[in-house]
């Protein structure tokens, strides 16, 4: 209960700042008078935001410290705006400072807005004061000059900020910042806040036309910045009280940035999907056979040079990157599959890039969930000619959504077509990033994970649990609130389990691990701390994904299917010589 209404008061301030009308700023202060007195100066707060049309203001704050909050909204690019907002603040000013004889700032700094009310509040002869305490260090006036101590008796209404309309993905963002934590670029290049403020401000420089050459830098700079560099995971909505998706705008930017070259290149792959798949899993033999040839740092460091030279342009090649599986082979068995028929979809990524190598002997991820369903109970059914059968994820991360949604609707029919019963067998695919694509446009399959968790595991016996593994919750399984689901299958796998806590989306982003490496790298900078020195091998549920952790962390992640195919595989029986028993 207590969790609750700290989050109800935590979302508060974004949440009211929401309701705003667009291109508005939210204006916000923090004021304390007596305590004695705080329910007396509550409603005449109120007296004063409605004598200056702030009808739509609210009041929050910490009672027990006298300290209140509020909030209420302006467009300063009309100067009516900047008149009333003048008279409310000397309003205020008088009301808190020499009425109640409270303090203008209660938790926070001064700023420019009250600072030319700091006089009122704490006399001339303090404020002379603190004038030259001010010169005593400060003489030239550099440290902050004009933020506490300013002669300009109009500076809170000067160089006021502007939110212009932008985009109505993210227009309520009042720019609180929660989501930057959530994000795996932050620090890199740009934040969401900073995407969005940025994307604010070349709309603004636009429709004013004040600075044609600061919009079009501003832009340019905008391509690595706030495009290149976006993983795009949406995580940072998982942090804002109002689920402002930042990742969708940029995909949206990433669309509206195509050119006829692109949308044709798309086209063309999106037509032939099958001749895509076979050219990637050429690529990925071919730099395999490089490596045997040149040697890992011969090839890394060429590919890393590349890659630099041409600005994220060529891919670097990881020495994690290994060939792919394949196209399983159908094993299903109807006369020994008491459960019934699943349509099971491996999905393009874990058909085309393998494992990490380690010192156990697993299965790819392909085999592994066929060999679970199989150990379930149940006949795993793939579609006919798998190769080249996408989502449409890939297509939809790079701002094409219509071929992906053309490849979707391929694979959907594909699936469809598995059966010729009436009745759908239950879909499960083994990537979270697809399922999740899948889910949101109505395909009714499961995660692995949670088809593991709910229709696998409670029919396995656990032969051979392992000692300790890492655990990564990958954005998409984020999404999908699978912590818990993953969290109870690695119990399932190993004795202790080690949750990397320390990253969010891992930066890997679909392609973007081999394009933009640093991405990957810098959301991954703190997660060695969260690894045990004796964990040698840890899971994810994306296969691309596993290779940015094990290129990074230096120990191999593996899928949790096919550590969970390895502890529960069936331990061989030993033959006696003396007597043929066995035990």
């Amino acid at each position: 209960m207590q969790l609750g209404l700290w989050d109800v008061r935590k979302g508060l301030f974004a949440s009211a700042g929401a309701s705003r009308p667009k291109g508005t700023v939210m204006l916000t202060e923090d004021v304390a008078v007596p305590i004695d007195r705080l329910a007396d100066a509550v409603d005449d707060l109120r007296h004063v935001f409605d004598r200056h049309g702030y009808e739509e203001g609210i009041i929050f704050g910490h009672a027990l410290a006298g300290n209140l909050h509020f909030q209420m909204h302006a467009d300063f690019t009309n100067p009516s705006e900047l008149a009333r907002f003048d008279a409310f603040t000397a309003d205020l000013a008088r009301l808190v400072s020499v009425e109640y004889e409270g303090s203008l700032k209660a938790e926070h700094g001064t700023g420019r807005a009250i600072a030319p009310f700091v006089e009122q509040e704490w006399g001339k002869k303090a404020y002379s004061l603190m004038e030259r305490i001010k010169n005593l260090f400060d003489r030239e006036l550099m440290l902050n000059p004009g933020v506490i101590l300013n002669d300009n008796a109009k500076i809170h209404v000067q160089n006021t900020k502007q939110m212009a309309a932008s985009d109505d993905l993210v227009d309520l963002c009042i720019e609180c910042g929660l989501c930057e934590a959530a994000c795996p670029s932050a620090g890199l290049t740009l934040s969401p806040r900073q995407r969005i403020a940025m994307i604010r401000e070349t709309t603004r420089l636009e429709l004013s036309e004040e600075n044609d050459e600061l919009a079009k830098a501003l832009k340019q700079g905008f391509v690595h910045a706030g495009m290149e560099t976006c993983a795009a995971c949406n995580l940072c909505a998982t942090r804002c009280p109002i689920g402002i998706e930042t990742g969708s705008m940029i995909l949206g930017k990433r669309q509206a940035k195509r050119s006829g070259f692109s949308n044709a290149i798309a086209g063309l792959a999106a037509n032939n999907t099958a001749i895509v798949e076979k050219l990637a899993g050429t690529a990925t033999g071919t730099q395999s056979l490089m490596r045997k040839l040149a040697g890992d740092k011969v090839l890394e460091s060429a590919s890393g040079a590349l890659n630099k030279i041409s600005r994220g342009k060529t891919p670097r090649i990881s020495k994690n990157l290994r060939p792919g599986p394949g196209i399983p082979a159908k094993v299903g068995d109807p006369s020994n599959s008491p459960r019934g028929e699943i349509v099971y979809f491996p999905a393009c990524g874990s058909r085309m890039f393998g494992a990490p190598q380690t010192e156990l002997d697993l299965l790819p991820v392909t085999d592994a969930m066929i060999a679970l369903l199989a150990r379930a109970g149940y006949n795993p059914l793939i579609p006919d000619n798998l190769k080249g059968q996408c989502c449409g994820q890939p297509f939809l991360s790079k701002g094409f959504p219509e071929k992906a949604k053309q490849v979707g609707d391929r694979l959907n029919a594909a699936l469809a077509g598995v059966t010729a019963t009436a009745i759908r067998p239950p879909f499960v695919t083994d990537m979270s990033t697809c399922a999740l694509h899948m889910k949101n446009e109505g395909i009714p399959v499961s995660d692995s994970a949670e088809f593991l968790l709910t229709g696998v595991l409670p029919h396995l016996s656990i032969n051979n649990p392992l000692q300790l593994i890492a655990v990564h919750h990958n954005c998409s399984a984020q999404h999908q609130n699978e912590r818990e689901t993953i969290e109870t299958l690695a119990r399932a796998c190993a004795k202790e389990i080690a949750i990397l806590k320390s990253i969010t989306c891992c930066g890997y982003a679909g392609d973007k691990g081999f394009f933009q490496p640093e991405l990957n790298a810098h959301a991954l900078r703190f997660a060695k701390h969260d690894i045990p020195p004796e964990c040698t091998i840890g899971i994810s549920t994306v296969a691309t994904c596993a290779i940015g952790l094990s290129d990074n962390l230096q120990i191999p992640f593996v899928s949790l299917a096919s550590l969970l195919e390895f502890v529960s595989r069936p331990r061989p029986s030993t033959t006696l010589s003396n007597g043929g028993g066995q035990i």
